[in-house]
């Protein structure tokens, strides 16, 4: 999330890459998109951030800090990466859709982890979320995620006016390997155990492009 009220909207992809960014190699370090102002009428904000892991417990000062950046911001869409939790070792107070149920006055979430691994501890780097609040909450009709379970992506549609339609994808492509429990090593593993073959920053844009063409 940038905020910068001295550069204009139509300014702000420039900025980004001139003072707020560095391509080195194929990773882009940095922030991007629009400057933040207040949002005009008939205007759908999306936002997107990686949280560095989203804390389970409720009071926890950084749960707060996110819930005031997507709420100050009026996102109607806003997706979330880095989750760093196996949803499937938490409590169901714990879970998503239950310790944000009181954010806004209506939500709806896609979110998704790997799911492949046996489940050892409830931190497990990366995995996606999407929210859609209040009224985008009321135009999502479908979602979906990574159909290899990896929680490389999750996506909601949503049916507009005219019966136009709209699907939002939030991603995580998994960075170079560091270390054995990374996400890199998580999906390399993966991959190893079904035979196939590839790096998993590349299987990321060949499935992600198979299932946009979908």
């Amino acid at each position: 999330m940038v905020n910068n009220s001295s550069v204009s909207s139509s300014e702000s992809s420039r900025v980004s890459g001139e003072q707020g960014g560095l391509l080195v190699g194929d990773l882009y370090v940095g922030h991007f998109g629009d400057s933040i102002y207040v949002k005009q009428n008939n205007t759908l904000r999306i936002g997107f951030q990686n949280v560095g892991g989203f804390p389970t417990q409720k009071g926890k000062i950084k749960e707060e800090n996110i819930r005031q950046g997507v709420t100050k911001w009026d996102f109607d869409i806003f997706g979330m990466v880095d989750m760093n939790l196996d949803w499937q070792l938490l409590n169901e107070q714990e879970k998503l859709p239950f310790c944000t149920k009181e954010w806004w006055d209506q939500q709806h979430v896609s979110w998704s982890h790997n799911r492949n691994n046996p489940p050892r501890q409830a931190r497990q780097y990366g995995g996606c979320s999407l929210f859609s609040i209040n009224q985008a909450a009321n135009r999502a009709v479908d979602k979906g995620f990574d159909k290899s379970n990896l929680g490389r992506w999750v996506w909601t549609k949503y049916k507009g006016r005219g019966n136009h339609s709209l699907r939002v994808i939030t991603v995580y492509r998994p960075n170079l390997p560091q270390g054995p429990f990374t996400v890199y090593a998580q999906h390399n593993a993966h991959f190893h155990t079904i035979g196939r073959d590839v790096c998993p920053r590349i299987a990321f844009i060949t499935d992600l492009v198979e299932e946009i063409q979908q």
